[in-house]
């Protein structure tokens, strides 16, 4: 169990591991969203089928609520919430999922560019890094309600908080 491999349940570090390898052995991928011929599923037995048997990819819906679901079953709260994903110059539709573990960590495993590992949520204008690098931010547009996560990217421009995702401030929980 945990225990014997001397992790924690319900806290950060454990989060973080269970994060990571979920990143590193279960594939993300998005070619069923684009007109690729995948089959493609949010019903809990079809994905790990697909994901965990099969070793196919999943997109966003699928590994994290994939994820979600073991995290609930190590004792861990989680709320699936819905997002808009920013596309250079225009927002989608709410067509994403994310993770809030806890009611203080965001987890995503299921964007192409993830953190890898959890996010603490809501802590707003504080830039946090991950292992890997990663810098994020959560801000909030007092214009809209909304509250966007930014990524820090830097490229022979310079530096530049770029927008990924945006949800309500007042969080939408999917069932």
């Amino acid at each position: 169990g945990l225990q014997e491999a001397g992790l924690e349940t319900n806290d950060y570090d454990t989060l973080a591991k269970i994060t990571e390898s979920h990143l590193k052995s279960v594939p993300f991928g998005n070619l069923s969203q684009h007109g690729a011929p995948y089959d493609t599923s949010i019903e809990m037995e079809a994905t790990a089928t697909k994901v965990l048997q099969k070793r196919r990819e999943g997109f966003c819906y699928e590994v994290n609520l994939l994820l979600g679901k073991v995290l609930e079953e190590m004792g861990y709260s989680v709320q699936r919430i819905g997002a808009e994903v920013f596309k250079g110059s225009f927002w989608t539709p709410e067509v994403h999922v994310w993770l809030f573990v806890n009611e203080k960590w965001h987890v995503d495993v299921g964007l192409g560019e993830p953190a890898i590992q959890p996010l603490e949520y809501p802590q707003f204008d504080t830039e946090q890094e991950t292992a890997e690098g990663m810098k994020s931010r959560f801000v909030k547009d007092e214009e809209s309600g909304n509250v966007v996560l930014e990524w820090l990217v830097v490229d022979d421009q310079g530096e530049a908080w770029v927008p990924r995702l945006r949800w309500p401030e007042e969080l939408q929980v999917k069932t």
